[in-house]
């Protein structure tokens, strides 16, 4: 199997109108922007990234509502500063109701903002795929927490436009490619632009 083979056995389905827990961190409606690297500096020859950071308020017990049939809960673990997600859907509106799901994450402050980076577990990886990486943008309080993605329209149509240079997969703008650096640079100069990122009002709740 291919590299890009394996990247794309690794897309997140696009359903229309239903949940995504946060086994991606959540399923939510419509479709997703993924990264093959992550906002953090990483590998065996790369120091400490420094933009990590680690927020003791992010972990516990926190639910949301995914609509007024599906309650995500989700408990926050962390070791360093890498977080465990474990999540599960609860309701008869849930696509998986009952189904628990891991992820593993890390927050990245740059400039005045923080950015939640969510990637698969390292087990859960095949040895010839590549861990896919979604981005949020997030606000932690002490009692609550939001996720805002990269809005894929807008980025479509910002990469179409030529407005933003981003490296992607082929024609597929859901699928970033671009690097590490790039990425930071991207989440540096869109963070205050509410099209770029768009809020979906999903906030979770302490428990």
């Amino acid at each position: 199997m291919s590299v890009f083979t394996a990247i794309r056995s690794r897309v997140i389905p696009r359903h229309a109108a239903i949940i995504l827990a946060v086994a991606g961190l959540l399923v939510l409606p419509g479709c997703w922007v993924e990264s093959i690297n992550p906002l953090y500096e990483h590998g065996f020859l790369a120091s400490k990234d420094t933009d990590v950071i680690a927020d003791q308020r992010l972990t516990g017990s926190w639910s949301a509502a995914a609509d007024e049939k599906c309650t995500i809960t989700l408990t926050v673990s962390a070791k360093d500063d890498i977080y465990d997600l474990e999540s599960t859907q609860q309701g008869e509106g849930c696509g998986s109701a009952g189904e628990k799901s891991r992820q593993q994450a890390r927050l990245v402050k740059l400039d005045t903002h923080v950015f939640l980076d969510v990637s698969p577990m390292p087990d859960d990886v095949c040895d010839e795929c590549l861990a896919k990486h979604t981005i949020y943008q997030t606000k932690i309080d002490k009692d609550s927490f939001s996720i805002t993605p990269i809005d894929s329209e807008w980025l479509k149509n910002a990469l179409e436009q030529r407005k933003v240079s981003l490296a992607t997969l082929g024609d597929d703008s859901d699928t970033l490619t671009a690097s590490t650096k790039d990425l930071k640079a991207f989440c540096r100069k869109y963070a205050d632009d509410p099209a770029a990122f768009k809020p979906i009002g999903l906030v979770f709740k302490r428990r």
